[in-house]
């Protein structure tokens, strides 16, 4: 989200891939490995971060090239949310140095909505932390990818929320990511959940077997990927139990 006083001047996209433009950042950046080092990489580009109690997630403020800041909710770092945040808001100050440099024949830019920018910045950040060949180094074949210390190790190795990871997973190896509690409980980490039905928890459920829950009742649990049905369609799904 770019801070209101400069949105208006910044409604366009730059005519380039936002995976390739992250994969340069990171090779310019001497990034081989997680966790990406967004503080340094601002500091490179004379971006300031600056952490406050904010009601959004976090904004530019962008001076057109003269001064550029990321205010970003403190209340994030906990879950590591802020480094989404971080990463999405350089993918605008990016876009907003296409569009300065658009006039002095730099790469064509076109108007966009505001949906479209806020897409393309999600795909700069996802991009920037977690490259699909960094995951699939870290994490490894298909059948292995339900490992506790993939799940479990991996947002903190990417210094990324739980949510971020586990959307990254379901895109790269198109699995689902299920997490039921022995309370009752039950998300889906995905872009694409399938139905929830009366039953589904209960399917689930069923397949963690009692020695396993009592195992969760001191640690969580991962499993999989599984072939579960939901609805009329089965889905390669990793089943995490929890105790709440």
């Amino acid at each position: 989200m770019t801070f209101p006083l400069s949105a208006a001047d910044y409604e366009v996209i730059v005519d380039r891939d936002p995976s390739t433009l992250a994969s340069q950042l990171l090779s310019r950046a001497r990034q081989n490995g997680p966790p990406t080092d967004l503080k340094g990489i601002m500091e490179s580009e004379s971006i300031s971060v600056v952490y406050a109690p904010l009601e959004q997630s976090g904004y530019l403020v962008d001076q057109k090239g003269k001064f550029a800041c990321v205010l970003v909710n403190e209340a994030a770092l906990e879950s590591r949310r802020s480094s989404f945040t971080l990463a999405h808001e350089l993918g605008h100050w990016i876009l907003h140095r296409f569009a300065e440099k658009a006039s002095q024949r730099g790469p064509p830019v076109r108007d966009a909505t505001n949906q479209e920018v806020e897409h393309w910045c999600d795909r700069f950040a996802t991009e920037v932390l977690l490259p699909s060949r960094w995951l699939t180094r870290f994490a490894g074949q298909f059948e292995r990818i339900g490992r506790p210390e993939i799940i479990f190790h991996g947002p903190e190795l990417f210094d990324v929320s739980r949510e971020a990871f586990y959307l990254r997973l379901e895109e790269v190896y198109k699995v689902l990511l299920a997490e039921i509690t022995a309370s009752g409980k039950l998300t889906f980490w995905s872009r694409r959940p399938p139905p929830n039905d009366p039953g589904t928890w209960s399917r689930l459920r069923d397949r963690v077997s009692q020695d396993e829950w009592e195992l969760v009742s001191s640690r969580p649990l991962s499993k999989g990927p599984l072939k579960i049905p939901f609805g009329r369609e089965s889905r390669w799904t990793i089943l995490i139990a929890r105790r709440q």
